[in-house]
């Protein structure tokens, strides 16, 4: 009968082992490296992302478990679910998650033809928890990059941030008619050189660049040289002071950190991070796919 049975079934191995082929085939993951290296978003992505970012940390507790599914989060899970779908219905991501999304419901598919309609499979709530379980992991990834940047003490956060950006800071001051008051502006903007740890050639051009937008006579080598022995540790007070008398009130200061937030937040590693979750869940539904296509086609040939 084992004899007979395999020589009358050598048709079914020849359509299982196609259709293996053809599911294989069709669902074959993108290739990531090549995803990486496409420019993965544009600035308006970024802005709108970066707000979303600052809207949810503002609100945060400083203390507490941050986890996504922690108790302590559900007041805040609105706001870090609509990052999360932002991320995903992003332009380079929105087909690997619908592809992955129809996965699942095929799977599902697969469960209730096995199963039909046992109670554990009508209870089963297969799709809710694998995405559920993609949402956590990037949710996790947001709070994590939160309490890093929250670790830091203030003072200690804005020399992490002025010694990436002070270039780009646009300096100027007010057109005193003192010379005490314009040397004041020349020492706060000397200590933020020092705190961004610029070198010579650096100071120079800052300096430079300041003294023309303020639209004062000045000698720049002439000003460094006389501030080389200037105290630079200051408290948090005298840094904003110092922001402020080169033209950064709170308010432009607020928007110009805004502006560089996502950066700060390693944002790109927080993208490629979700992508990576994506493909590895995709890998994941492919094989229990197979799987049951296969395990269905030996069931049915054995009835």
């Amino acid at each position: 009968k084992i004899v007979n049975y395999i020589l009358n079934n050598k048709d079914f191995y020849v359509k299982r082992d196609k259709e293996f082929q053809n599911i294989t085939g069709l669902v074959k993951a993108n290739d990531l490296s090549r995803l990486r290296k496409r420019n993965l978003f544009d600035d308006k992505f970024r802005k709108n992302l970066n707000n979303m970012f600052l809207d949810l940390y503002k609100d945060l507790p400083k203390t507490g478990r941050l986890q996504y599914n922690s108790k302590n989060m559900l007041l805040y899970k609105n706001k870090i679910d609509a990052i999360i779908n932002y991320i995903l219905m992003s332009d380079n991501i929105k087909y690997d998650y619908e592809k992955y999304y129809n996965y699942l419901n095929d799977f599902q598919k697969q469960l209730n033809m096995v199963y039909g309609n046992s109670d554990a499979n009508k209870n089963s709530k297969y799709v809710d928890e694998q995405l559920n379980k993609l949402y956590t992991r990037i949710g996790n990834d947001i709070l994590h990059n939160f309490k890093v940047y929250n670790s830091l003490e203030v003072l200690d956060r804005e020399k992490e941030f002025l010694k990436k950006h002070i270039m780009e800071m646009k300096f100027k001051s007010k057109d005193y008619v003192k010379k005490k008051n314009k040397e004041d502006c020349a020492k706060s903007l000397f200590i933020l050189s020092r705190i961004a740890g610029l070198n010579s050639f650096e100071t120079k051009k800052l300096f430079d660049k300041w003294i023309k937008k303020s639209k004062y006579v000045m000698d720049s080598n002439f000003l460094i040289d006389n501030l080389y022995n200037t105290n630079t540790n200051i408290s948090s007070t005298e840094y904003y002071n110092c922001l402020k008398k080169l033209g950064y009130d709170y308010e432009r200061y607020s928007k110009f950190k805004s502006k560089y937030f996502y950066q700060e937040l390693s944002y790109k590693r927080l993208i490629n991070n979700a992508m990576d979750y994506l493909m590895s869940e995709i890998e994941h539904e492919k094989e229990k796919i197979i799987e049951e296509q296969i395990y269905e086609l030996e069931y049915n040939e054995y009835k």
